[in-house]
């Protein structure tokens, strides 16, 4: 059985328990495999992977698959990491790209929804719209290069369509990006490497492992405040963290 006690100066026994009857929902687990491997070392206890994609040799630059798995499903292979890190994790795993349907079925079974399916599948603004509907929260987590961003949606918040006023997934990759990226917690660095990625060619997806780093602990730390009763930014609020700012550049 894991032990959690070198936790303890930072997270109490009772806090502790919760997260381990605390269930997540993972809606992608490219990025979202660095994510649910926090979420585990950290002791969440329920967590319900859904991914239908494989590994390929362009993801292990920044997801948590290693050489050997390239060809598996993304699921499998983090089901046997997971498993390996906590052999007694209660852990449901979906081999599927998510439509509305089964969003619709395991939305309602968990307490926090993180949304890091692909920006071009509409089916990421299907989960954020059926989360809102049962009043789920939904963390959104984006890669800024070196750094990350994290928008949080509660029952409270406002639905990205009628916010941005348009249901397209497309149109509301664009907005949600630039609302993300006009924070001034972002280096020039990174808003110049920004600025280059909107007009760079549809076949470029420049993403870093420190940048899923990041996202992971953003993900965590809000979950964990959360479930303190603590005060955390929400949309249209945004989280950031990009470190080159803070060393200088």
């Amino acid at each position: 059985m894991m032990n959690f006690n070198r936790n303890l100066f930072f997270i109490s026994t009772e806090l502790q328990q919760t997260l381990s009857n605390t269930t997540v929902l993972l809606c992608g687990v490219g990025m979202g495999s660095v994510v649910a491997e926090n979420l585990v070392r950290t002791g969440v206890g329920n967590l319900i992977i859904a991914d239908g994609d494989t590994i390929e040799n362009s993801n292990l630059n920044r997801q948590n698959f290693t050489l050997a798995e390239v060809g598996e499903m993304k699921v499998t292979a983090l089901e046997r990491r997971l498993k390996s890190i906590n052999p007694t994790i209660n852990l449901k795993v979906i081999p599927a790209f998510l439509d509305e349907k089964m969003l619709e079925e395991w939305i309602p079974n968990a307490d926090f929804v993180i949304n890091s399916i692909d920006f071009d599948s509409p089916i990421f603004l299907s989960c954020h719209q059926i989360a809102k509907k049962y009043e789920k929260i939904e963390l959104f987590p984006i890669n800024l290069g070196f750094g990350g961003g994290l928008i949080v949606n509660n029952k409270n918040t406002p639905e990205w369509g009628s916010f941005y006023k348009t249901e397209n997934a497309l149109a509301l990759k664009g907005v949600l990006l630039n609302h993300i990226c006009q924070s001034t917690e972002l280096s020039n660095f990174s808003i110049q490497k920004f600025e280059e990625y909107k007009t760079a060619p549809p076949e470029h997806d420049p993403q870093l492992h420190n940048a899923s780093i990041v996202c992971s602990s953003l993900v965590l730390s809000s979950i964990i405040s959360l479930l303190k009763g603590e005060k955390v930014k929400v949309f249209p609020e945004t989280i950031v963290f990009d470190p080159l700012l803070l060393i200088g550049n």
